[in-house]
């Protein structure tokens, strides 16, 4: 799949030259002790969101981001914020970021939900993901390919490139996503005639809680002993 894909579309700018045209995604997730998050997207709620700190590669090789998702009905939306290293610090240590100056929107949001809900890290997830692009005049299609992926619970965020306590998630298979906003790719048409590909819904984050804090003891047995930052 990956040379045919790599045939037909362009490969993404951040994969260019790197070893199989893949760069590595390293995300915490942040959840509340009942893990609202968690059971909010596995109920199928109409209303939900999750918050993550993003960064790629190794360390000092790519800017934090903090992004949330939310999703209402059929409509979703995500905003992002670039984390300076003032920024990072601050939501690490809980700390400041209320007067912190120019502060964005989405993490006063995020300090809120640590304040009520007692919001921490709960999942750090990494993968390998491969990335092409097709640029069209009505559309932009892009195709990625996920593999490896591997998660810890309860990370630290300085954390976020450790790879020590990684476990290995959803070792049977790949995980691939096409992105377009209005006509269906041709890459599309192409790839499900000769790929034996299954349709499904997946969540990283869902099946990372799943494997390494619900198969665990209790979730709440886990929290009191994990020292939030």
């Amino acid at each position: 799949m990956s040379r045919f894909l790599s045939s037909q579309l362009e490969v993404d700018l951040h994969a260019q030259g790197k070893p199989g045209n893949a760069y590595t995604v390293r995300s915490v997730y942040f959840d509340s002790p009942s893990l609202i998050c968690y059971h909010a997207k596995k109920s199928g709620g109409l209303i939900r969101q999750k918050y993550r700190v993003r960064t790629y590669d190794e360390p000092g090789s790519a800017a934090c981001f903090l992004e949330r998702k939310a999703r209402r009905g059929q409509v979703y939306r995500k905003e992002k914020a670039r984390l300076t290293d003032a920024w990072l610090a601050c939501l690490a240590a809980r700390d400041g970021l209320g007067s912190a100056g120019g502060c964005p929107s989405v993490l006063q949001r995020l300090l809120y939900l640590m304040d009520r809900h007692a919001f921490v890290p709960t999942a750090l997830i990494a993968y390998e993901r491969e990335a092409y692009v097709e640029f069209a005049d009505q559309d932009t299609v892009r195709i990625t390919i996920d593999r490896n992926l591997r998660a810890a619970a309860f990370p630290r965020l300085e954390g976020i490139h450790d790879e020590e306590d990684l476990r290995p998630i959803l070792t049977h298979g790949a995980i691939l996503e096409i992105k377009f906003t209005d006509v269906v790719p041709q890459a599309l048409r192409q790839l499900t005639r000769r790929f034996p590909l299954l349709r499904r819904a997946c969540s990283k984050y869902a099946a990372s809680i799943e494997n390494l804090v619900l198969d665990s003891p209790s979730p709440k047995e886990v929290w009191s002993h994990v020292r939030l930052f």
